[in-house]
């Protein structure tokens, strides 16, 4: 007979919620939704996001030089966001294959953006500073394996740093892009790929 016992849980939060469907010029179908505890920081967030989503055939992504250390994330804001994206529809492109993004938001100081895949084998995204300070972190499952800061003052005409995993993994895993705003109303660019798996399922209907 094992010994069950009771939990002792946090505080109910409510969390605020929007989803969004996305099609591009190849009739390729994607979901994205966003979640956090602050309404306002939701609604800023998905209006004045832009992005571009597309699904390829697989292949081995290019490795990049890695850039930055292994680091801890940093204390949860209230105003912290998690946004995911699934392609629902993409006809003739079975897994494994490449979930493509660009996506383009502006960032408050001390807030994080968290872009999460799951069922992915491999990664890499590129940042790109337009306004303000910005700290890039990539976590593998629940390691921060790679991260970065960039800026517009760093003199450079793209100031701009490419995270991708120290080691390749052929088992599904999860990533996550972390961005972390150091100035009020900096603005960035992520630019990259992650590989679904084999394993990944989506709607062709």
């Amino acid at each position: 007979m094992v010994n069950l016992q009771s939990l002792k849980f946090s505080p109910l939060r409510c969390r605020h919620e929007s989803i969004a469907l996305y099609e591009n010029e190849k009739e390729q179908r994607f979901l994205i939704q966003v979640r956090g505890l602050d309404k306002e920081a939701v609604e800023r967030y998905i209006k004045e996001l832009q992005l571009y989503l597309e699904v390829l055939p697989y292949k081995p992504l290019q490795s990049e030089e890695q850039l930055g250390e292994q680091g801890k994330r940093t204390e949860q804001s209230i105003q912290d966001l998690e946004i995911t994206i699934e392609a629902i529809q993409a006809r003739d492109i079975k897994p494994p294959y490449i979930l493509r993004f660009a996506i383009d938001p502006s960032i408050q100081n001390g807030v994080n953006q968290d872009y999460q895949f799951s069922d992915t084998t491999e990664a890499r995204v590129t940042i790109t500073a337009y306004g303000g300070t910005l700290a890039a972190r990539l976590r593998q499952g629940n390691q921060i394996v790679n991260n970065a800061t960039v800026d517009v003052y760093s003199g450079l005409p793209d100031p701009q740093a490419t995270l991708s995993p120290i080691t390749q993994s052929n088992k599904s895993t999860s990533f996550s892009f972390i961005v972390t705003g150091m100035e009020d109303n900096s603005r960035y660019a992520l630019n990259g790929d992650v590989v679904k798996s084999a394993y990944a399922t989506y709607s062709m209907s």
